[in-house]
Parts: structure tokens; C-alpha cells; sequence
């Protein structure tokens, strides 16, 4: 068919017919037709055939008595050996209604007598329309045929299990790896047609609550009470093996759902590898600091038991030495002594910052309240300290990293912030201590401090003491605006730590 614009519709008619006449009847009555019909004329089957292979016919119209070519033998040869979609009608002077349907049958499209040729061009105009709607039909069967085989291509591919659930959670479709894990766990070749939810309550028994959360989970996106679900769990009956389910709602429908099951079992390995490797970091580290914080003390009692008591003999020795020193003598023992009392108060605060014996002999408040008293004299800035605590003693991992944190954090402010003043405050309640330390000091930033980026080892100590306490520490500073080290600490040693503090800071 060819069409210019504003012209009729051109058909190429192919008329199978042994008498002139009558294709002249035909032709005329055509001439009228909103289409404009070409029209080529055979007899028999070696002249349809040739004009077949020169150029394909859009219509073909045929006599249903030939004397050489009979009516069945060319509509096998459309429809079967050629397999050709076009409109195929037995135009007939006698033809009676059983002949007529059994042409039918074999895949004509009408029939028409030759006494009525004027509705001739309405049947060929049907026909073309019933064809054109097969083949829209086709080529939609077709492209849903390719999208299916593409989807189903897709899902095949995928290494996780899918499988598609109606509104009661029945299968109505999976891919082959759902298939598969069902041929391994039930023996069935098919999963199809199953009712999921059902299979997840035949499991109750073995796997318990965790059954009742997956059903009620992929229940609730099916009736659309929930956009998706989703839960990782260990393989019944073993912890070598984790799996990921999820389930989101079916598309294009009211009720249903789509479950993936995901086995990730590397991920979860290498995951639990990793939280048993900082397992083991953070107990080394705690260890770590347990023995330096025994090397501390230990430190501090050599220094103060013999070398602070040397040197308070040596002082002593030098004050006797001036009473019987001559008068050139004097000035130099003077001098000695000064020196004596100088190095013996230095070995006190050494001692004293290595470890403090308030802390262990009358707790954090006393050792907290004698370090802000140390530091104020030594560097001449101001130091509030106020601490509420309880009567209680702190647990001694608790009270050993607050105090380092506000020793660290009290050096920082004295030598670096240029402020003209600091507070300590510590404060207990029903189940968490906070420490907080601020000055009005330069203040830094916070992206340059990071220890990732090569600043100060400072801040990674006192937050890894924090953290090997149980606790968490958090640093907040501007420019010129001072800073805020402010560490938390759970009181409770039943709750979870990170889950106490989450929960203060909530």
C-alpha cells in the first residue's frame, strides 16, 4: 500500500479468477472504492506463485470453482507455505454456507458472492482492518513476549533469590535461584503456586520470634501497610551462613509483594571478623593502658618515696651545713638549698601529674579539685572547678579516664587557647557522669585538629580513653570562640554504654 498526502490508499489485489468477464465485474465494481485498487489477474498456481516472489500481494482475492487451480490449494499456500497475513476472500458466484465455513477454517478472512460486488471494497477495507489489527496484536504479543524474556533474562541473572507474592503471599513467580534454594531445602522442582506465608509459620518451631517478625514484616507491604521490610538473620539451624530478606510492594497492583533473599554470608563473616578484631584492639588497648597507668604509679611512688625523700635528707643535711658554714661559705650553700627546694617540688608535681594520690586515695572529686588548684598557680589563668558526685566511688576505669581527659584537656587550654579562664565541670546523675571542660580561649578548627589529618595526637588519646571506658567524647570549637571538650560516661553497668548515651543525648 502506498499513500501520498491527499490521496487515496493504493492496494496491490492479487485476483485469482479463470474468467475475464468477471474480473472486469470485479475491477468496476472497485472503481468507486475509497482506496485505489491495483489489480493483476492469474489462472493458475505456477502464475500466482511467480507473481508472489515479484512482489508481495496486500490483498488476495479468489473464485472458489477453478478448473485449474482449486481455491484450497492457494490458501494452503498463503497461509502455510508462505505464512503470509493478508486478507484472503473467496468471491464466488455459488458457494454454499458449509463450503464457506470450512474456507473459513482453513484461514479465509470472507466470503462474497459475485452478485453482490458492491459491498466488495467494505469487505476488503474490513479484512485490511482485521489485519492490521492482528499484526498491532503480534507485535504488541511480541513485545511483551521480548520484555518478559528480558525480565525474566534480568532476574535469572541475579545470584539473590526473588520471588513475586500475591495478596494471600502465594508465588506467582520466581527466578531461578528461588527455584534452585527450593529444589535444595523442600525437593520440590517448583516453587510456584506455594503459599510463602505459610511455609514462614511451618518454620515457627524451629527458628521461633524470628519467624514472626518476617511474617508480620512482609504481611504488612503486602496489605501496604508498610513501604518495605527488611531483616538479616542467620540460616536456621547454623551461624556459618546469613541471609538479607526484603520485600517491597508488587507494582501495578493493589495488594502484593516482591521478597529478595540475599545470601551474605562474606559480608557477615567479614563483618563479624572485624567487630572481633576491634574486640581484641580495644581489650589490648585497655590493657594497655592498665599497665600505664600501674607504670605511672609506680613511677610516682619511686619518685616520691626515694627521690623525693633523698632530697628532702640532702635539704636537710644543706640546712645543717649553713648553721656551721663560714661566712664565704654561706651564699653557696644558700644557693644549694634553693636549688634543693626547687628540684624536690619539681619531683612532687612530676609525681603528682604521673599519679595523683587523691585519686586513688579520696577519688576523682579531690584529684580533679587539686589539679585545676595546680595549674591555675602554675600558668596564672583561672580554673572553676565544680563537681557534683555522689557519695559513691566511680568504677576505677571511669575515674582514671576522666581525670586524664581534664589533665589533657587543662594542658591544652593553659599552653595553647590563650584564654583568661577555664571550668571543669563534673556531674553525676541516675546513670551517667559528664565531664565538661571549657575555655574563652582562640578556639581552633575542628577540620585541621582532626587526627586523620595529622594534627595533634591529643584528641585521638582522650577520645580512645573515653571510648575504653565505656564512654564517648565530643570536642566543639570556633575560632575565637573557645573550645568545649565535653566526655560522657554510663553509670549503669547493665545498660549498653553506646545505647546510655544515645539515650542522654536524645
Amino acid at each position: 500500500m502506498t499513500n501520498q498526502p491527499g490521496s487515496r490508499p493504493r492496494y496491490r489485489i492479487l485476483l485469482i479468477e479463470d474468467s475475464e468477464d468477471d474480473a472486469e465485474l470485479i475491477g468496476f465494481s472497485l472503481r468507486d472504492a475509497p482506496f485505489e485498487a491495483a489489480l493483476v489477474r492469474v489462472e493458475t498456481e505456477e502464475e500466482f506463485l511467480a507473481r508472489l516472489d515479484e512482489e508481495p500481494a496486500q490483498v488476495i482475492l479468489c473464485d472458489y470453482h477453478l478448473p485449474r487451480f482449486a481455491m484450497e490449494r492457494a490458501l494452503r499456500i498463503v497461509r502455510e507455505e508462505r505464512a503470509l497475513d493478508v486478507p484472503f476472500i473467496v468471491v464466488s458466484r455459488l458457494i454454499g454456507e458449509d463450503a464457506a465455513v470450512e474456507a473459513m477454517r482453513q484461514g479465509a478472512d470472507d466470503y462474497l458472492l459475485k452478485g453482490r460486488l458492491g459491498r466488495l471494497h467494505l469487505a476488503i477495507e474490513a479484512a485490511m482492518e482485521r489485519v492490521s489489527l492482528r499484526r498491532e496484536r503480534g507485535a504488541a504479543a511480541s513485545a511483551l513476549r521480548r520484555a518478559d524474556l528480558l525480565n525474566r533474562s534480568l532476574l535469572d541473572s541475579l545470584a539473590m533469590q526473588v520471588a513475586l507474592l500475591d495478596e494471600a503471599g502465594c508465588i506467582l513467580a520466581a527466578n531461578r535461584a528461588w527455584d534452585e534454594a527450593c529444589k535444595l531445602r523442600r525437593g520440590a522442582p517448583s516453587a510456584l503456586g506455594t503459599n510463602f506465608l505459610e511455609l514462614i509459620d511451618s518454620q515457627a518451631a524451629e527458628v521461633g520470634s524470628l519467624a514472626v517478625d518476617v511474617r508480620r514484616g512482609i504481611q504488612a507491604v503486602i496489605e501496604r501497610r508498610e513501604p518495605s521490610f527488611a531483616i538479616e538473620y542467620p540460616a536456621p539451624g547454623e551461624r556459618s551462613r546469613w541471609f538479607a530478606l526484603r520485600a517491597v510492594p508488587l507494582a501495578d497492583a493493589e495488594r502484593g509483594g516482591v521478597v529478595s533473599i540475599e545470601d551474605i554470608t562474606p559480608r557477615m563473616l567479614s563483618h563479624l571478623a572485624l567487630h572481633d578484631a576491634n574486640r581484641r584492639l580495644r581489650e589490648l588497648s585497655r590493657r594497655i593502658l592498665a599497665v600505664q597507668e600501674e607504670e605511672r604509679r609506680a613511677i610516682a611512688l619511686e619518685l616520691h618515696d626515694d627521690f623525693g625523700q633523698s632530697l628532702a635528707a640532702l635539704k636537710m643535711a644543706l640546712f645543717r651545713l649553713r648553721e656551721r658554714a663560714t661566712a664565704a661559705d654561706a651564699p653557696q650553700v644558700a644557693e644549694c638549698i634553693g636549688i634543693t627546694e626547687d628540684v624536690l617540688e619539681r619531683i612532687r608535681g612530676l609525681a603528682y601529674s604521673l599519679r595523683p594520690p587523691q585519686l586513688e586515695q579520696f577519688g576523682l572529686e579531690s584529684a580533679l579539685v587539686e589539679l585545676a588548684r595546680q595549674q591555675a598557680a602554675l600558668s596564672g589563668i583561672a580554673i572553676d572547678c565544680r563537681v557534683r558526685l555522689g557519695a559513691a566511688r566511680l568504677p576505677v576505669a571511669v575515674e582514671s579516664a576522666c581525670f586524664r581527659i581534664a589533665q589533657e584537656a587543662i594542658n591544652n587550654a593553659t599552653k595553647h587557647a590563650g584564654g583568661k579562664r577555664i571550668a571543669v565541670d563534673l556531674e553525676a546523675g541516675d546513670r551517667l557522669l559528664q565531664l565538661v571542660v571549657r575555655d574563652d580561649g582562640a578556639g581552633v578548627d575542628m577540620d585541621e585538629a582532626r587526627p586523620a589529618r595529622g594534627a595533634s595526637l591529643g584528641l585521638a588519646g582522650m577520645a580512645e580513653r573515653a571510648e575504653l571506658a565505656g564512654g564517648r567524647l565530643k570536642v566543639r570549637s570556633r575560632k575565637g570562640l573557645g573550645t568545649r571538650v565535653s566526655a560522657v560516661f554510663p553509670l549503669d553497668a547493665a545498660a549498653s554504654p553506646v545505647a546510655a548515651v544515645q539515650e542522654e543525648e536524645a
